[in-house]
């Protein structure tokens, strides 16, 4: 006969389960969905956050839920080659798909997934997903506010232009580019002493660092005058213009 001490391995074996369970205890108080498959796609473990944003039970789970089955349909061709391919790789990575759930209604997620190693063999798939429909109806709003105020200032007859705090021009009105002869375009992006310059009613340009933006942007000053300035259109002609100057304080 022969015998084999195994007290080692039942050790490891002890010490693997109990990190096991720390882990599956941990991933049910987290706010996002954690979840592992195997090589086939079938879920082995989902988190309870998992099941209620899904609307499946453990029972389900029990029977077997495939990974892509939470996949929409017009998402899961990508979804399988984007997703397995880290098993194939073994990389790590982060994908947008649209998820459905038990009932048939969707909604948008992110997935960030990694391959499972037991020694030097990939045996499956682990990932967090977040569910992202707050993010994108945040986005939606912030899309239709900034809409409504590009409209707003489009209509306003005066010039309007606003520098963020390394001079860059990130904000410039039709009606500035009409009374400056230059395009909305041209101006974005440039620093503001590139596109206005300022003169006395004699011609003499005023340095930008005497100017009214200047003294806004580093001393905090406001500034609301009419006191006679020019501005010169890009075709050297000069107007008389009257203004207000004010930081931004955030």
């Amino acid at each position: 006969g022969s015998y084999e001490d195994v007290t080692k391995q039942k050790l490891a074996e002890e010490a693997l389960r109990r990190s096991e369970e720390r882990f599956k205890n941990l991933a049910q108080l987290l706010p996002q969905i954690i979840f592992e498959a195997d090589l086939s796609g079938r879920l082995t473990y989902v988190n309870q956050q998992g099941l209620k944003a899904s609307g499946y039970t453990r029972k389900d789970l029990a029977r077997g839920i495939n990974l892509l089955d939470l996949i929409a349909p017009a998402d899961k061709k990508r979804a399988k080659k984007n997703l397995f391919k880290r098993t194939r790789k073994s990389i790590a990575g982060e994908s947008k798909f649209l998820a459905v759930r038990k009932n048939g209604t969707t909604f948008p997620i992110i997935i960030y997934s990694s391959p499972i190693h037991e020694g030097d063999n990939i045996v499956g798939l682990r990932g967090l997903v977040i569910d992202i429909s707050e993010i994108n109806q945040v986005e939606e709003s912030l899309k239709q506010t900034v809409a409504k105020d590009e409209a707003l200032l489009s209509s306003i007859a005066d010039g309007v232009i606003a520098i963020d705090s390394k001079e860059r021009v990130m904000l410039f009105n039709r009606a500035a580019a009409e009374k400056l002869g230059i395009s909305v375009s041209f101006a974005m992006g440039k620093k503001w002493s590139q596109i206005l310059r300022k003169g006395d009613e004699k011609g003499n340009i005023i340095p930008p660092e005497k100017s009214d933006f200047h003294a806004a942007l580093y001393r905090g000053k406001i500034t609301d005058t009419i006191e006679p300035y020019y501005y010169f259109k890009k075709n050297g002609e000069k107007f008389p213009v009257a203004r207000a100057v004010s930081p931004v304080v955030i």
